[in-house]
């Protein structure tokens, strides 16, 4: 080919519209995005905090409402309010209203209890936050002399 020539490109039938095309290298770093890393992220902030790792453990027994939570994670109560709240919207927890309380339980997809193990866990899609069992406290028996 000569430097005077122009170049010419083939014509592509059935070719897709722009908005449809993505460079290849986009293409492959979604397809090798197993963790959803936005989602993921998110959801590791969500659990970034003490406080709420603390509200978690309290609904491990079950359902409960606000103030019960508070006594037992020794917390005031429009913080664990504020807390359930970003619990329920990021998927963890769900409410229920029972009477004039409204009841709070981890969601069953989400918390998932170990029948034989040490460890339950917490599953948040893309890893699994392995919360240990409370331990029981077993009492020495005295001797009697």
């Amino acid at each position: 080919m000569s430097a005077n020539q122009p170049l010419v490109l083939a014509k592509l039938t059935n070719a897709p519209n722009h908005a449809e095309c993505r460079p290849m290298a986009a293409k492959t770093a979604m397809a090798l995005d197993v963790l959803e890393s936005d989602h993921c992220a998110q959801m590791l902030r969500l659990l970034g905090d003490a406080e709420r790792l603390r509200i978690i453990q309290a609904l491990r027994e079950g359902p409960v409402n606000v103030s019960e939570i508070s006594k037992r994670t020794r917390q005031k109560i429009a913080n664990v309010s504020h807390h359930l709240k970003a619990l329920r919207e990021g998927g963890l927890v769900e409410s229920s209203r029972d009477g004039r309380y409204v009841m709070y339980r981890l969601l069953p997809g989400a918390y998932v209890e170990s029948a034989n193990g040490k460890v339950d866990h917490l599953d948040i899609g893309c890893c699994r936050l392995e919360i240990p069992k409370p331990r029981t406290v077993r009492r020495k028996k005295s001797r009697e002399r």
